[in-house]
């Protein structure tokens, strides 16, 4: 069954080239080196509207979901209703780990912009671990992946002048997609990943664009990276 907000790809190699964020991921690898198994004959593309839900907190989880292009951000809502977004989702991210020990989604995945994510049933992706050395060491790669970008996100994001921390997400996402194919996420999500206003993240960006920093082509900036690691690195 098709999960709500998702469309299903046109072909199940939609990863391949599909720019500005995109890569290789999990699911590529196994198609390379496993073709043929259940693993990879079950294997669902989806494709995601900017601000989908991907799945939801307290959702049970029966399958993971491989990251092939997008970019998309973990939220989780507190007892007392405020939302906090935790880590980045990026091409090569698997989302819905927690599921490989039984554990429903702690967070609810969205996706910032478009995301093409490929979905593994997690009782197959198990098994086919057991006996694949390769396989389970990639997944605690992923682990510690997951470690790292919400790391980031504590560290990089929430601390500091808003104007660093602006600079210190801008920079980080040139590095994902160069700097002349940077996308222009809401203010609301860059508010929500750094831990500020919406109104500090708009005058923030504002003051960026005039001293030439950043400027806006469509849905896209375009970037100048010595100038935003200057800005990144103010205490």
């Amino acid at each position: 069954m098709q999960p709500p907000g998702a469309t299903v790809a046109a072909s199940p190699r939609h990863c391949m080239g599909t720019p500005p964020l995109g890569g290789s991921c999990l699911v590529c690898r196994l198609r390379e080196t496993l073709p043929g198994t259940d693993l990879v004959h079950d294997v669902r593309p989806h494709s995601w509207p900017a601000h989908s839900a991907i799945y939801q907190q307290g959702q049970s989880l029966g399958r993971v979901h491989a990251v092939c292009a997008g970019l998309g951000a973990l939220q989780q809502t507190s007892p007392h209703g405020g939302d906090r977004t935790l880590r980045l989702i990026e091409p090569g991210d698997v989302i819905g780990l927690e599921g490989l020990t039984g554990r429903v989604a702690q967070s609810q995945a969205i996706a910032l912009t478009t995301t093409h994510t490929c979905c593994m049933r997690i009782d197959l992706l198990l098994a086919t671990a057991r006996h694949t050395p390769w396989l389970a060491a990639e997944l605690h790669a992923l682990w510690l992946r997951a470690l790292t970008r919400a790391d980031f996100v504590i560290a990089g994001l929430s601390t500091g002048p808003a104007r660093a921390r602006v600079a210190r997400l801008l920079a980080h996402l040139c590095d994902l997609s160069g700097p002349s194919h940077v996308p222009d996420l809401s203010r609301h999500d860059m508010a929500s990943l750094m831990a500020l206003t919406t109104e500090t993240v708009s005058r923030t960006m504002a003051a960026l664009q005039r001293e030439g920093a950043v400027q806006s082509r469509g849905a896209l900036l375009i970037c100048r990276p010595d100038v935003l690691k200057m800005a990144s690195e103010l205490d």
